[in-house]
């Protein structure tokens, strides 16, 4: 039974993997998104809860080719 398991485990992962190249290899962008820089706070209460915080956005493109995103 142990080696049924390995075995199932081992063929998920590999299958992901594949998966994800494939993926990957077929993502092609056609234009790089705008520099831009967001704040937002966001405000919840409802059900006897209350949440708030900040999110924030930042992209940025590195040359012509490469561009890079962060959020929080």
């Amino acid at each position: 039974m142990a080696a049924t398991s390995l075995w199932r485990r081992l063929v998920r992962l590999l299958g992901g993997f594949v998966g994800s190249l494939l993926a990957a290899s077929g993502a092609r962008a056609v234009a790089l998104p705008d520099n831009v820089g967001e704040a937002m706070a966001h405000v919840y209460s409802g059900g006897g809860v209350t949440a708030s915080g900040p999110a924030l956005l930042v992209r940025k493109n590195l040359g012509d080719r490469f561009s890079i995103t962060g959020s929080y």
